[in-house]
């Protein structure tokens, strides 16, 4: 009787471990932001906008302010164009700036703006045009590395000069 027990003890606990397992796994992929907006939309155009998605937050001093609403191809230059959604509530100087960041070493990213100084704002419709793509980390160490290796081969070469 007591190695019944037992048995269904374990097998209880086995259940709550897989449950709690199942639930952070799904709160870990589940993504918070997909929330509406209520504002106005703008736009951006750049080269690289890897990491966001529809539903990428955009940020203002690291505070959400919006949401990347949709991604397209502009087919003239073949740049990424993407739609943000801002909060009604945030004025955006007509000089604004946009940068797609990160959010960690690697998966998704999001929209940081600068604001400008001029007076005049961002309306619905309008485009951001100082905008900046997203930086390809495995590119820019590649670069780094090449560029090592290319002093490393200019020292031993000054070297043999001796």
């Amino acid at each position: 009787m007591s190695r019944m027990r037992r048995e269904v003890s374990e097998i209880l606990v086995g259940a709550a471990v897989i449950v709690t397992a199942a639930i952070f796994v799904l709160g870990a992929f589940r993504d918070p932001s997909i929330a509406e907006v209520d504002g106005y939309r703008v736009s951006m155009e750049v080269r690289d906008s890897s990491g966001l998605a529809v539903g990428s937050e955009v940020r203002l001093a690291g505070i959400k302010v919006g949401l990347v609403e949709a991604q397209n191809i502009n087919p003239r230059s073949f740049l990424a164009v993407l739609d943000l959604r801002i909060d009604e509530g945030i004025e955006l100087p007509l000089d604004t700036s946009a940068r797609v960041l990160p959010e960690g070493l690697v998966g998704r990213s999001f929209v940081e703006l600068e604001p400008g100084g001029e007076d005049d704002l961002l309306h619905d419709g309008d485009a951001i045009t100082y905008a900046q793509g997203a930086i390809n980390a495995v590119d820019l160490l590649g670069r780094i590395i090449l560029s090592g290796e290319q002093e490393i081969e200019i020292d031993s070469e000054a070297q043999s000069d001796w």
